[in-house]
């Protein structure tokens, strides 16, 4: 059992504000579970559920100094639900991308002789895999 066990979150939070790694590793072992298993609920991926948990606890240390926070499970949940929604937003756009290059193979149109339009993909292909 950690020293830090008995503390409850805004206990927590202010020591993580104070730069505390011991208290915000204690933060990361109460509530991991929590946003693992909300990010789980929508995506049913396993590095999906990893990316957005570690990103919500990057995203928490990183503002660890100004956090004014009321209700931290409320608080984390929120966190997974907009990171989520980020990454249901950005699949969506790919998955169009994927439809409309599938969509215009069936149409059988070649675009090798036109360069105008291999330069414009080659660049929507790489601000998409960026």
């Amino acid at each position: 059992m950690s020293v830090f066990s008995p503390l409850s979150d805004s206990e927590l939070l202010h020591l993580i504000g104070e730069d505390d790694r011991a208290a915000f590793s204690e933060l990361y072992n109460r509530y991991w579970r929590l946003l693992y298993q909300s990010a789980w609920n929508v995506l049913q991926d396993q590095e999906s559920c990893m990316e957005v948990t570690q990103e919500v606890f990057v995203w928490l240390w990183d503002h660890r100094a100004g956090l004014q926070i009321n209700s931290l499970p409320s608080y984390l949940r929120a966190a997974v639900k907009y990171k989520v929604t980020d990454i249901l937003r950005v699949n969506k756009v790919r998955d169009a991308c994927f439809v409309n290059l599938d969509e215009l193979d069936a149409l059988n149109l070649s675009i090798e002789d036109d360069p105008l339009e291999i330069k414009e993909l080659k660049k929507v292909i790489t601000i998409l895999s960026g």
